[in-house]
């Protein structure tokens, strides 16, 4: 892969780490401890460039449906 990939990977995956802490600052999300978050390239381009399975992994502990929890991450996320 890349450099510039995984430099992206990387910037992915800081912009997933501050909109966590700040949805669950702001107590929209509940959790104890935070999942390791992993950005990765799906092998199917119709998935699109980047992929995480971040709110599959935080929605048993959060106790929320996934989807919400996306919906919760993408509302707080800052690429810069």
């Amino acid at each position: 892969m890349s450099d510039v990939v995984e430099e992206i990977k990387i910037d992915l995956e800081k912009a997933l780490e501050h909109s966590l802490q700040k949805s669950r600052d702001c107590g929209l999300i509940k959790f104890n401890q935070a999942p390791e978050i992993a950005v990765e390239v799906p092998r199917e381009k119709d998935h699109g460039d980047f992929a995480t399975n971040l709110a599959m992994l935080l929605a048993k502990p959060a106790r929320m449906a996934p989807r919400r929890i996306a919906e919760i991450l993408v509302q707080n996320f800052s690429a810069g």
